[in-house]
């Protein structure tokens, strides 16, 4: 893809995190743009506003980015091409499968998550253009602070371990051996299928 093969080269400028500032494509060398600001233990998104004018390309693409002071960088691609006109953006850190390493192949969790030192935005396109991007909004979305003490009080209860031998009070498994724990959590989230609400 476009955007890996020039990932050397590229423009790059930095926008603070709260500013409106118009950013000239490079393409098609990939154009990031830097935010100021911080992902924090407590951040689940990067959320951007962004302003596409009629001269852009049709298949501009758009992505986030976040890296460590080692380098290590994770990207999220967004599904579609910008359209013409307003276009809101959200990257939920949670879809932590959907986060691709580069460039080495490397998984993001909380220990990455842990390490990352900057983030932002990254503009690819297949074709030749200096159109100039408009963009609002770029900013890390934070737990809110209620959610942050309900997730604290969490607690397990009815742990049933199917390799937990009653008699020796202990847990005997083999290598390759397919085992279960059943639990029940409680408060219970509404949704215990949602990244959002259970992790």
């Amino acid at each position: 893809m476009w955007r890996l093969i020039f990932c050397c080269l590229c423009c790059t400028c930095i926008l603070p995190a709260q500013s409106v500032q118009t950013v000239t494509l490079e393409s098609p060398l990939t154009t990031n743009v830097y935010a100021k600001g911080k992902i924090t233990e407590q951040t689940i998104a990067i959320q951007a506003q962004i302003k596409v004018p009629a001269d852009a390309p049709a298949d501009l693409g758009v992505g986030a980015f976040i890296k460590d002071d080692d380098g290590h960088w994770f990207q999220l691609a967004n599904a579609k091409a910008l359209s013409v006109g307003h276009n809101h953006l959200h990257f939920s850190l949670r879809s932590a499968a959907n986060w691709q390493g580069e460039p080495l192949p490397q998984n993001w969790d909380a220990y990455q998550q842990f390490l990352a030192l900057e983030f932002g935005l990254y503009f690819w396109s297949t074709e030749e253009s200096r159109a100039q991007i408009e963009i609002t909004e770029i900013r890390v979305v934070e737990r809110e602070q209620q959610q942050v003490h309900a997730e604290e009080d969490y607690r397990i209860f009815n742990c049933e371990w199917d390799a937990f031998d009653t008699e020796a009070q202990s847990i005997h498994i083999q290598t390759g051996q397919r085992w279960e724990m059943r639990t029940q959590l409680h408060p219970m989230p509404a949704n215990p299928y949602d990244d959002e609400q259970c992790s």
